[in-house]
């Protein structure tokens, strides 16, 4: 959180208690809640998932940084913040979590370009991708400035998409 506010303060984000260990979390102006003290605090996390018997988890992104509404640059630097802490969390702790990325659904070069390094440099294993990316892409007969083709295109140059399946 605090590193996406140094790198980010357009969409500075900002925590709050409104119940013991229970958070509010929001971004660019969108609340996320409930957001448990596990959500971001590793630690607590791993304590939680001790409590509960659970061996394995996936880290991803929460649904309000997908800022897909925002510049694309901006979201373009933000998927790189975020990519870069979930991989360091499954580094640190391999037997406990595995990792997708999250990516800059408006840009759709950036995007493949993102997936590919998620995959190839942080070992992550795929991505998530917002619903409302759906209406952005092209989507539900709705077209926009990037369809759907272009940002298949453009996993496919990036060499992210084999023989038609997602690596």
């Amino acid at each position: 959180m605090n590193l996406l506010n140094k790198e980010a303060p357009k969409v500075a984000s900002s925590l709050k208690e409104y119940e013991k260990d229970v958070f509010e979390w929001s971004v660019a102006g969108v609340p996320y809640r409930p957001l448990p003290r596990g959500g971001f605090d590793i630690e607590q996390r791993l304590k939680d998932m001790k409590a509960s018997d659970v061996d394995m988890q996936v880290l991803s992104n929460t649904p309000q940084t997908f800022l897909y509404n925002q510049d694309a640059g901006l979201t373009t630097a933000t998927s790189i913040i975020q990519n870069n802490q979930i991989a360091k969390h499954v580094r640190d702790y391999p037997k406990n979590f595995y990792g997708i990325a999250t990516l800059p659904m408006q840009a759709p070069k950036a995007a493949a370009d993102e997936l590919k390094r998620s995959i190839t440099k942080l070992n992550l294993k795929g991505a998530q991708i917002g619903s409302d990316a759906v209406q952005l892409l092209g989507g539900h007969g709705y077209v926009k400035e990037y369809p759907v083709e272009r940002w298949y295109r453009d996993l496919r140059s990036a060499g992210v998409i084999e023989g038609g399946l997602l690596v």
